[in-house]
């Protein structure tokens, strides 16, 4: 199973590859790549793919996920089951095919050319043995082990959210009403100073048009 994690907001001044080597290590797993990028004065970056033995995969993620906020996540698996039996039958029929061969070695004649010739067959037999057993390891090293693809961009000043008590629950509404009413008053004044112009241009003309309508509906 493979398991892809993206956007996952994450403090790399925290050294975050030691980080994650440490949750690889205490759940048997290991860091199979990683890259991380960006520059001075600059949000970084980071990606790495770490090998997890199945067994550990939900504890592991769970460790994951507390690392910071976590903005998405999918997963998707291959079912290799048909190639694993497929392929561990053809090593046995490779193997009773050597064997064959290393009985009519024994029996030859003693003729160099027939020799030759169950050699050089016992020579392929022997090359298709040895890459269908690497292929047979990493298969059972795919249904062993899982991968999860894990992606981080740095926030600056993050930190991660703590369980807070109803008095700290009140402070932080009210801080954040604070910096709505705020941010709302900023808006206006942005908005006004956004205006200012236009009100040099139009606010005479209305002022005219109000006093001639004015003076039209007094005669009426």
């Amino acid at each position: 199973m493979i398991i892809k994690i993206t956007k996952w907001n994450f403090r790399l001044e925290l050294r975050a590859a030691q980080v994650l080597l440490k949750i690889a290590g205490q759940y048997s797993g290991y860091i199979a790549g990683s890259n991380i990028s960006g520059s001075p004065g600059s949000r970084r970056s980071g990606s790495w793919e770490i090998r997890i033995p199945v067994e550990h995969y939900h504890k592991c993620l769970e460790a994951l996920r507390g690392l910071g906020e976590l903005r998405s996540e999918s997963s998707n698996s291959k079912d290799i089951s048909e190639e694993y039996y497929d392929l561990n039958s053809r090593i046995r029929n490779k193997q009773k095919e050597e064997e064959r061969l290393l009985k009519l070695l024994e029996d030859a004649t003693g003729k160099l050319q027939e020799i030759l010739t169950i050699e050089r067959e016992l020579s392929r037999v022997r090359g298709e043995i040895k890459r269908m057993q690497g292929r047979f390891r990493v298969i059972n090293d795919l249904t062993a082990m899982t991968t999860v693809n894990l992606s981080v961009e740095e926030i600056k000043y993050y930190d991660p959210p703590k369980i807070q008590g109803y008095s700290a629950r009140v402070s932080m509404a009210f801080q954040n009403s604070l910096h709505n009413v705020k941010s709302f008053a900023e808006s206006l004044s942005i908005a006004a100073a956004a205006l200012a112009p236009w009100a040099v241009v139009f606010l005479p003309p209305a002022v005219v048009v109000w006093i001639v309508v004015r003076r039209r509906l007094r005669r009426k």
